[in-house]
């Protein structure tokens, strides 16, 4: 039985590649065992077993955006995550006429979504024709009914990312940041700054997502010191 259903799934999987007329090299990227590997590097993913993965990309949804195609939009309530594969994708004004920053292929975004149902910070489009998987928080909530041990896992990690996510948007709040400048603080923007910082150039998204969530927010007035000589580092 659980033989059948995974072939079911993999005709699944197979069918909506071929729906999503990927060209070759795309095609061979979004095989099910190469997006396995990517989602890997997804910090809620860390060190999972490779059957729980595998059976995460068998029930993700394979689609192709079209350049200037809005993915998900500010203020709408987020119930997926998803992972760049081929292409690139922006964050972008409401209006989309601004473009606050670029996520190029292995980039991921909206997993505290995943778990939580929570409205969408930004607006992000499609850059050019872009290749994406999309992991829905129904589904990886039914694969996970059948794995106990490493649900309380995921769900404790999950529940830091939230915190963490929930005490970011308070303290945006509290230091009064106008909602034309918010896109600066978002995680996306936060881990496209880190990813200028010499030593941490070559790191993968899933940590520099993580360091980004772990970030604090501080406002200066002019002159005001940030750091003194001879202060503890």
């Amino acid at each position: 039985m659980k033989i059948e259903k995974e072939a079911s799934q993999r005709l699944q999987y197979i069918e909506s590649r071929e729906k999503a007329n990927l060209d070759k090299a795309v095609h061979d990227i979004t095989d099910v065992e190469v997006v396995r590997e990517k989602l890997k590097t997804v910090p809620l993913f860390r060190n999972t077993p490779t059957a729980f993965l595998h059976q995460i990309v068998l029930a993700s949804r394979i689609f192709v955006a079209e350049k200037n195609s809005i993915i998900i939009k500010k203020g709408e309530i987020g119930r997926s995550m998803y992972f760049v594969i081929d292409g690139a994708v922006q964050v972008v004004s409401e209006d989309a006429k601004q473009v606050y920053v670029q996520m190029d292929a292995n980039s991921f975004f909206g997993e505290v979504s995943l778990f939580y149902e929570v409205n969408r910070t930004a607006t992000v489009c499609a850059s050019s024709k872009t290749t994406l998987v999309e992991l829905s928080n129904d589904t990886v909530q039914s694969i996970l009914k059948t794995y106990p041990n490493l649900m309380g896992q995921i769900h404790e990690r999950a529940k830091d990312n939230y915190t963490l996510f929930m005490a970011r948007q308070k303290a945006l709040q509290e230091h009064h940041v106008p909602d034309s400048d918010k896109h600066r603080f978002d995680i996306e923007a936060t881990v496209s700054r880190l990813r200028k910082v010499p030593i941490f150039e070559k790191c993968n998204e899933g940590f520099l997502g993580t360091l980004a969530l772990s970030t604090s927010i501080r406002t200066l007035k002019e002159g005001d010191l940030v750091i003194s000589a001879g202060q503890p580092s």
